[in-house]
């Protein structure tokens, strides 16, 4: 884990400017986590995980496809076979996201506030620390943003420094989210 990962988190955030060649793509990102939210809310109702933190995680495992189990994106109605391996069949989409938010591992990474910081350490406690033995910080928060530029994970536990990840990072959707409904409030977020 990274040392003052609060501060961490909330440098990047303050900081983080999405890239302008990208906006089409996280445009796209925001409008299907919008046009899914009340699936997500009936999720956050039985877990306690704030809607759209369910909807970034489903774009990251499943490319918001809700066939795709919210763990990994595996089928929900067969046994993952990738991390976390072993889980499921689910009698649907929903019983299978309230599994995957309440693993253990999961349950443990569960910030006392969901903040910013938070969320951050949540979502890369999800994903896995493999950003951060690699001393880069992580596509699946940051990238589409300067934040990030290169290295990813090409398979679990097969690293690539020269991958780009082609998908939107779980922080810059919400970013791009509270710019589009102000209405929406995370503490410590300023935009």
């Amino acid at each position: 884990m990274r040392e003052n990962a609060k501060q961490y988190y909330l440098d990047l955030w303050n900081t983080m400017q999405l890239r302008p060649e990208c906006m089409d793509t996280i445009n796209g990102y925001v409008k299907k986590l919008l046009r899914f939210k009340e699936r997500y809310e009936a999720v956050e109702e039985k877990t306690g995980v704030p809607w759209y933190v369910i909807g970034v995680i489903h774009g990251m495992e499943a490319g918001f496809d809700f066939a795709g189990y919210l763990g990994n994106g595996d089928p929900w109605n067969k046994t993952s076979t990738h991390e976390p391996e072993g889980r499921g069949p689910f009698d649907s989409w929903e019983e299978g996201a309230v599994d995957a938010l309440t693993m253990p591992q999961i349950r443990d990474a569960e910030p006392t506030e969901w903040n910013i910081s938070g969320i951050a350490y949540y979502l890369e406690s999800y994903n896995g620390w493999g950003y951060a033995d690699q001393n880069i910080n992580s596509a699946y928060l940051w990238s589409f943003s300067q934040h990030y530029t290169s290295g990813k994970y090409i398979a679990d536990r097969v690293w690539s420094d020269t991958a780009i990840s082609d998908q939107c990072g779980a922080m810059v959707q919400l970013k791009r989210l509270l710019e589009l409904r102000p209405d929406i409030k995370i503490p410590e977020a300023t935009i």
